[in-house]
């Protein structure tokens, strides 16, 4: 019985872990006037809608991006 505990204990503490740990985000960015892909970047959601907002507001440029979660 106190195997079946333990056993229970730790598939508990693995899934709340599991549950805990920060959602990736990338964003795919291509600029549509020269052709340019950029690298992908990843990060937090937060951090990803920055990146994404700073080359929306670079001048001259036309910038084309998508977020995704991994």
């Amino acid at each position: 019985m106190k195997k079946i505990r333990i056993f229970l204990a730790t598939c508990l503490c693995v899934i709340v872990f599991s549950s805990c740990q920060k959602k990736q985000y990338c964003a795919s960015c291509y600029e549509s006037i020269s052709g340019y892909q950029a690298t992908d970047y990843c990060n937090t959601s937060e951090s990803v809608d920055v990146y994404i907002d700073e080359l929306y507001s670079t001048a001259s440029q036309d910038w084309y991006c998508t977020k995704t979660a991994e």
